[in-house]
């Protein structure tokens, strides 16, 4: 059996001046090829599935802006941790 996947997220923010959107959406491609011989006698299945999930969060500005140093403070923990793990170009 020969499997395959391929993962991707989007995501996207707008503002209308008084609220913040922001919205994500993820899927997978999963893809199984299996192939099955029998003296002369090839026998072939195909299949792929696709998956997705999406959510969409709204907030005030004013709100956003009250808290901005709080997520700032919980947020640059994980962005130094994953820029460390970036491979050098």
């Amino acid at each position: 059996m020969f499997t395959r996947a391929a993962r991707f997220q989007v995501a996207w923010a707008e503002s209308d001046g008084s609220t913040v959107t922001i919205a994500l959406l993820a899927f997978v491609l999963e893809a199984q090829s299996d192939l099955t011989q029998v003296l002369f006698f090839k026998f072939a299945t195909n299949s792929v599935h696709f998956r997705h999930k999406s959510g969409t969060v709204s907030v005030e500005l004013g709100r956003l802006r009250a808290t901005r140093d709080a997520i700032a403070a919980k947020v640059s923990a994980f962005t130094s941790s994953y820029i460390e793990t970036l491979p050098d170009l």
